[in-house]
């Protein structure tokens, strides 16, 4: 199957692209591209190009996309099709509690990262006196280092990131996740030469990113 230049034209009945027709569509292109779960990723690349949640989708199943967004979703499909990583696309990926940004620059964040997070957490869960700072070596996307700061009691975490422009994309900004709804961080957009990157929640914790 290709992607074939319909897409982006309303020219005829058969350019008629409803979200439906587009999702199932997508699915089994990218299926044929031996992406795994093609139909979850359909969904994400179109709720990123219509700029809404996978939920609106399904409530708005027959709404006509336009020119405009049809090739804005095209250049999502194809990019996916050449097997570059769902999260790179998107610019974002969703860790524990909290949303992380996501580029070339960084490594996105795996399963094992979690347990990490979680042994530390249930680690710290079980100390009856104050825990102290945590620091961070290598944070890279800051995954550990702002779930720290989001889920645990420490005085504080400092994230150390070596590399100039890892520590610029780690993290210029971390939202928090939809489906918690809990406290709000923010880390701010670190600049060549900024020195700290700060992370507010109604907690009033704090993470600095230092660079060499």
């Amino acid at each position: 199957m290709v992607v074939s230049s319909d897409l982006t034209s309303d020219s005829s009945r058969g350019d008629a692209w409803s979200i439906k027709r587009m999702i199932f569509w997508s699915a089994d292109y990218l299926a044929e591209k031996g992406v795994e779960h093609s139909r979850l990723d359909a969904e994400w690349l179109l709720a990123e190009a219509l700029d809404m949640d996978r939920l609106q989708l399904y409530l708005q199943y027959d709404r006509l996309l336009n020119p405009t967004e049809k090739s804005t979703f095209k250049s999502l499909l194809l990019r996916r099709a050449k097997r570059e990583p769902l999260q790179y696309i998107l610019g974002k990926t969703i860790f524990r509690e909290v949303e992380l940004v996501t580029d070339k620059r960084v490594l996105i964040p795996r399963q094992e990262t979690e347990v990490l997070v979680e042994r530390i957490l249930s680690w710290g869960s079980e100390k009856s006196k104050g825990l102290g700072s945590v620091l961070e070596l290598g944070t890279g996307s800051g995954a550990v280092g702002i779930s720290l700061a989001v889920e645990g009691k420490w005085s504080g975490v400092v994230a150390r990131q070596r590399r100039a422009e890892q520590s610029r994309a780690g993290q210029s900004r971390a939202r928090q996740s939809k489906a918690k709804q809990r406290d709000a961080m923010r880390c701010n957009a670190m600049q060549c030469n900024a020195m700290q990157c700060k992370a507010m929640q109604s907690k009033a914790k704090q993470i600095n990113a230092n660079q060499d």
